[in-house]
């Protein structure tokens, strides 16, 4: 528990005891899953596209319109996912950092870490990312043909 001779000073409150070391614990944890989550789906759109490129250029693969459409689900189903994913975690992480903040007069409710500056981020390039390899499923059929007429 810090006192006011390391430099934070409790505002009136004091936690019970383990509680501000159990929440420390739940901003990492928070912090690292949405971070997971945003690799884990970002690397999976990353590897649907190259995946589709490969097939479409260098083995001259036409995707036929049903596994474009199973294609195209899968990729929005990660996308809405991994999306919603991220936004819980993060209004979770918030939640605990106003709690911790309630706490100690030094943690300021709000700061870098905003909902609105951090989080559309990184569901933006998700977003982007999709739409990327939605693009690549369905422009995959004029691949494999102008790689034939090319000379």
């Amino acid at each position: 528990m810090p006192n006011a001779g390391n430099g934070q000073s409790s505002n009136g409150n004091t936690p019970p005891e383990g509680l501000d070391e159990f929440l420390k614990y739940e901003l990492n944890f928070q912090r690292a899953r949405k971070q997971e989550i945003f690799t884990w789906a970002s690397s999976l759109l990353v590897a649907m596209i190259g995946g589709v490129v490969a097939l479409a250029t260098v083995h001259h693969v036409m995707l036929a319109e049903a596994h474009r459409l199973v294609l195209t689900a899968a990729i929005l189903i990660l996308c809405v996912f991994s999306c919603l994913w991220m936004a819980l975690h993060w209004v979770e992480y918030c939640r605990v950092r106003d709690k911790l903040s309630s706490y100690y007069d030094q943690i300021p409710a709000s700061g870098k870490d905003d909902y609105w500056r951090y989080d559309y981020t990184s569901i933006a390039a998700i977003v982007a990312l999709t739409l990327v390899a939605i693009f690549s499923v369905w422009s995959a059929v004029w691949w494999p043909i102008a790689c034939r007429m090319a000379p």
